[in-house]
């Protein structure tokens, strides 16, 4: 489970998250998430998937475009909170989401700005090739996964004599 960031508590009082926790950060951000912010908007929607909201917000809807900006607003604070802790150069951004990207980039960069206490911030740009590019991640995780693998490091409560010198090193094959 190493690496779900949509699993950080992020509001105690959020909705139910499919892992059993509430208020988990995917149910902010997630495409169900969108669905529930234009439901809120529109009670007598039918809206039954993402793609319809994507295209009501392609074609202007304005309470599609304000379902996307709260989604991104949840993103954004994410993103700082990632930004803060991990430093990256980049934050690749993947989903149909995308498809907004002249609206949802700027919001995304002024918040990162806005959250950092230092001057530089990570670029933030869009993978527009989508499936392709989860592809690729979940690739590169389990390629990590295969080359560098963790030997068991000893418990801090063992004696210092006792302790080996175990690192995380990377495996040929």
């Amino acid at each position: 489970m190493a690496g779900e960031f949509g699993h950080m508590p992020f509001e105690e009082t959020g909705p139910v998250c499919g892992c059993g926790n509430k208020g988990c950060w995917e149910t902010f951000v997630s495409n169900r998430a969108g669905l529930r912010y234009y439901r809120e908007l529109a009670p007598e929607s039918t809206l039954t998937s993402f793609q319809e909201l994507l295209d009501l917000a392609l074609k202007g809807d304005i309470r599609a475009l304000r379902s996307f900006d709260k989604m991104m607003t949840y993103l954004a604070r994410g993103l700082a909170v990632l930004a803060a802790g991990l430093a990256p150069e980049a934050i690749i951004i993947v989903g149909d989401c995308t498809a907004l990207w002249p609206r949802i980039c700027p919001l995304l960069e002024s918040h990162l700005i806005a959250k950092s206490f230092t001057p530089d911030t990570p670029r933030v740009v869009a993978a527009m090739d989508g499936d392709a590019a989860r592809l690729r991640g979940a690739a590169a995780l389990i390629l990590h996964k295969v080359l560098f693998r963790q030997l068991d490091f000893p418990s801090p409560h063992e004696p210092a004599g006792e302790r080996s010198s175990s690192k995380l090193i990377a495996t040929h094959a």
